[in-house]
């Protein structure tokens, strides 16, 4: 299955995007397409990692997005900066120059910060509910935002404490079946043992019934071998 981009040529696009897509995939004539007007061609050429020392200055800022997820830490040094906001959440999401755009003006970039949990003692104050929202969705703050003054955010914080209440109850009953049946085997074994032990008691009792008997014959046989000898002497 291709990506978006391949997606939307083989559906929207032309017979002529589709030929230009196929260019890209086999690397051919590549520089003709660097100033082509469909921008999904540029972004195509971003997303197969041609010429982004070039499109990373390009007019589209939907060609520097892919820029954004395809290029190295010099390219993202540039669009750090980028005019356009949504490019900074792709820098974010990057993991690149996080501590300097957790404190962006756009709330756009700073979700895309606390989309990938960084400093979130310090997202849990933000100002936007949406990133506030984010934060709770992470399981972090939810004593401190319980209480938020978004509804959206308080509810969030109600469904990961239920979440929680549940995953508690859940350990708890296991760790009661855990110890009800470690009990139960240690009764069950002990039973065992006393059934064994009393088996091999009665079998002890057994044998030396089974011994004394035995003596018993013996001592009756020497008796009348020893009448015999007396008979013979006589």
């Amino acid at each position: 299955m291709g990506t978006l981009l391949e997606t939307w040529v083989l559906r929207e696009g032309t017979h002529e995007d589709y030929v230009k897509m196929q260019q890209i995939r086999k690397g051919e004539n590549l520089e003709s397409l660097l100033t082509d007007e469909n921008l999904v061609i540029r972004a195509l050429l971003a997303e197969n990692r041609h010429f982004l020392d070039i499109l990373v200055n390009d007019k589209d800022s939907g060609v520097r997005q892919y820029v954004a997820q395809y290029g190295t830490d010099k390219h993202l040094a540039i669009l750090i900066n980028d005019v356009d906001e949504i490019v900074r959440m792709h820098v974010a999401w990057r993991r690149y120059g996080l501590e300097k755009l957790i404190h962006d003006k756009s709330e756009e970039v700073r979700w895309g910060v606390a989309c990938e949990g960084y400093r979130l003692d310090i997202l849990v104050n933000d100002p936007s509910p949406r990133v506030r929202e984010k934060v709770a969705q992470n399981g972090y703050g939810l004593d401190i935002l319980k209480n938020d003054k978004s509804k959206v955010v308080r509810d969030i914080i109600n469904s990961e404490l239920s979440k929680e209440e549940k995953t508690k109850s859940t350990e708890s009953e296991i760790d009661n079946d855990f110890n009800n049946s470690s009990r139960h085997i240690a009764i069950k074994d002990s039973l065992m043992v006393g059934e064994i032990k009393a088996h091999l008691e009665e079998k002890s009792r057994e044998f030396d019934r089974d011994l004394k008997r035995l003596e018993k014959e013996i001592e009756n046989e020497d008796n009348v071998s020893s009448k015999e000898d007396d008979e013979d002497d006589i």
